[in-house]
């Protein structure tokens, strides 16, 4: 077939409205490019905040984690006994046959030392074993909680207190030096004492005397022979040791008025000359008597001054009542006997220049043990048999307060009465 060519023929032509709709087309198509660029770096720049925010607030946590760690590194947990005893160190005394031990917890610290690992010293060599930590979690489980009064904030106590559970009022510091927080904690909330006083829940004394048995007969050290050639070799007079140079028994005044009538060797803080458990040793072996002069003067509160008698030197106290029933009869001197503190240092000297009247003062050697403290009267000792002998039989301390500050527990005007009774010097 054959195509004639048409003059008239012309090719196919876009018209004016078709052009505009292709440039709108490429618009729309490169706004809607913008658009998606857009959102898509929208997009990325929020998943880059979200994740630098993210990383601030994940820093911040660490950083008041790690500050809140170190203000209260024990927080408080409560769980499940299951729980509990599934912990490494629970474990160790369930595969030892202890399930049923009784556990500690150990709430705050022992002055400026850890009280946690005092009470395991004290557990060494106990007939009786309890489970000691000073990690707060799982605080519903224990079956006492120990308060070291001194230390006691009262800030920072339990949230929340469980039925037949011990809060343990323990102190071995006198009611003068025992803080503030002893007398301003509520009247019942210890149910359980622990101190040197002997009407305590739980006695727990600086130091004791144990009679010698024929069981410890060789083992002690006290032979006659033994104590009379050391106590003999003795060439100084009077010893003190102290740190606190304004006591609230005055002590310090005694001690001044002593210095003018026989030679008072002071050591410590408040003469400027330190001395070291060696130098003690040293100075005790050379001495023949030690000024066992407590801070405060209060029933009961005989401290390690007194019981360095223990290595074989003589211990002058202030008041005979004090010690009466705690040291033994005829091994101790005492300030209140005499009608002077002149009449003492002239005691004292006459005891130099007479070895028998001076041997008779370690008579108790004799009868007693002379070693070191009894493991059986510590504290974690005592605290542990006592939670074996009553079980849950918890008790309440009807007002703590009046118990600890009774109005006969201190003489703390002794001193200024002893000067006022006795002639002038």
């Amino acid at each position: 077939m054959r195509l004639l060519h048409n003059r008239n023929y012309f090719p196919l032509q876009t018209s004016p409205d078709d052009d505009e709709y292709e440039k709108l087309e490429n618009s729309t198509k490169r706004i809607i490019r913008q658009r998606y660029w857009h959102q898509k770096r929208n997009f990325q720049l929020g998943i880059m905040r979200i994740a630098f925010w993210f990383t601030v607030a994940l820093c911040v946590s660490g950083i008041l984690y790690t500050w809140f760690e170190r203000w209260n590194p024990n927080p408080e947990t409560i769980c499940d006994l299951s729980d509990f005893n599934n912990t490494v160190q629970m474990r160790k005394f369930i595969s030892q046959g202890l399930y049923l031990t009784p556990k500690i917890l150990v709430w705050n610290g022992f002055f400026s030392s850890n009280l946690k690992d005092r009470l395991d010293r004290d557990m060494l060599d106990c007939r009786e074993l309890c489970y000691i930590t000073d990690r707060r979690q799982c605080i519903n489980t224990f079956d006492a909680v120990v308060f070291h009064i001194r230390n006691l904030d009262l800030s920072d106590l339990p949230h929340q207190r469980f039925p037949k559970q011990f809060y343990v009022f323990y102190s071995l510091e006198s009611p003068p030096n025992s803080g503030s927080a002893a007398g301003r904690i509520q009247s019942k909330f210890f149910n359980l004492t622990m101190t040197y006083k002997r009407d305590s829940d739980v006695w727990t004394p600086y130091d004791s005397f144990e009679e010698i048995t024929n069981a410890t007969q060789t083992e002690v050290m006290n032979s006659w022979d033994k104590v009379r050639s050391l106590v003999l070799s003795k060439t100084k007079s009077v010893l003190v040791l102290r740190s606190n140079c304004r006591s609230k028994s005055n002590r310090e005044v005694i001690i001044e008025k002593l210095k003018k009538y026989i030679a008072i060797s002071d050591y410590g803080k408040c003469s400027g000359r330190e001395c070291d458990d060696n130098c003690e040793m040293k100075q005790i072996r050379q001495h023949r008597f030690y000024l066992a002069f407590e801070n405060s003067i209060c029933k009961e509160y005989v401290t390690e001054k007194a019981f360095r008698m223990k290595k074989l030197i003589v211990p002058v106290v202030l008041k005979r009542s004090i010690v009466a029933n705690i040291l033994p009869n005829g091994s101790y001197i005492a300030v209140d006997d005499f009608q002077s503190v002149q009449s003492l240092g002239r005691y004292l000297k006459k005891l130099e220049g007479d070895e028998e009247a001076y041997l008779r003062y370690f008579q108790w050697t004799k009868r007693f043990e002379v070693s070191r403290m009894s493991k059986d009267i510590s504290a974690g000792c005592s605290l542990c048999r006592f939670l074996y002998h009553v079980g849950k039989k918890t008790k309440l301390v009807r007002d703590i307060r009046k118990w600890w500050f009774s109005d006969d527990a201190c003489d703390s005007n002794f001193v200024n009465h002893y000067l006022e009774r006795i002639t002038k010097e």
